[in-house]
């Protein structure tokens, strides 16, 4: 580098075989870095279709974990500086805390008073307001009750239909359910009525 400066096409030779050392070596992120300073230098030197630079460029897109697309590659090419990946990592949930008798008595009066005609975002900020807890959280809860009071007026219904049955067995397949036949078996038939026997002479 001193001898020839520090974005010469001869120091990235020395700068991509070195890239390729620590590479074997299993340090890939060191050959990245090595080769994201090699592919600009040889863009510039010696143009996008050279050999060295199309070497250059598949050996970045074959790295492992590699992040890098074409677009990136030239704009490394033209001059840009690279952008190092970073892992996303997923963000902790909050602990939320347990809702008491009085949050489900507000919720349900705020879903009251304020009308569903308002536009959903709005409606659920108004609603959170006045709760004292998150959007996301009233609006999961109300859906919560939602679905536990349509099975409870289900439910409702098929008792209702149960008791207006005039017989057991009409309130039984009310209910979906049969009658168990005794010892699990069913009833026998009843057997003929004997004929009359013939007069004697």
């Amino acid at each position: 580098e001193r001898a020839y400066g520090r974005d010469h096409a001869q120091v990235a030779i020395t700068l991509f075989n070195l890239g390729v050392a620590h590479g074997a070596l299993g340090d890939m992120s060191k050959k990245r870095e090595l080769l994201e300073r090699v592919l600009p230098i040889w863009t510039r030197a010696y143009g996008t279709d050279h050999p060295h630079t199309k070497m250059c460029q598949r050996s970045l897109a074959t790295l492992p974990r590699s992040t890098m697309s074409k677009d990136q590659m030239q704009s490394i090419a033209n001059g840009a500086r690279p952008k190092t990946a970073r892992p996303k990592t997923a963000r902790p949930k909050k602990d939320t805390k347990p809702w008491t008798k009085e949050d489900v008595t507000k919720l349900k009066k705020a879903c009251k008073e304020v009308p569903s005609t308002v536009e959903k975002q709005q409606r659920w900020r108004q609603i959170s307001g006045i709760v004292g807890r998150s959007k996301r959280e009233c609006y999961d809860k109300y859906k919560e009750l939602k679905e536990a009071q349509k099975t409870k007026n289900e439910l409702k219904k098929t008792m209702t239909r149960a008791a207006e049955g005039s017989t057991f067995e009409e309130r039984l397949a009310a209910l979906g359910l049969k009658e168990p036949a005794a010892d699990g078996a069913a009833a026998p038939a009843s057997a003929p009525a004997p004929a009359p026997a013939a007069p004697a002479p």
